[in-house]
């Protein structure tokens, strides 16, 4: 977060500093550019538009420092659990012969 500073702002990987363990940059990008132009165009504050998008890529930052944090453990267990994470992700386990 920073203190608003009137027609100037940040957006996509500029603004949201995190890993790429959640998946999301692109995603936040395209939002921050769309609700940028969308802000331009009504002429509305700058304030605004980025309690809005610091809003929308908190979720994203946990998720992401939270998957940096499994993958990168050095603690017993960690490859089972990032095992499970696929699994999750994935909606099954591994496939069985």
């Amino acid at each position: 977060r920073w203190a608003c500073r009137g027609q100037t702002t940040l957006i996509g990987d500029a603004a949201h500093v995190m890993s790429p363990f959640a998946g999301a940059g692109a995603n936040l990008a395209l939002q921050d550019g769309a609700a940028l132009g969308l802000t331009l165009v009504a002429r509305r504050a700058m304030a605004g538009f980025e309690e809005d998008m610091f809003r929308r890529a908190f979720e994203s930052a946990a998720r992401s420092a939270a998957n940096l944090d499994l993958f990168m453990s050095p603690e017993a267990g960690a490859a089972a659990r990032v095992a499970a994470f696929f699994e999750k992700v994935m909606g099954r386990g591994p496939e069985q012969d």
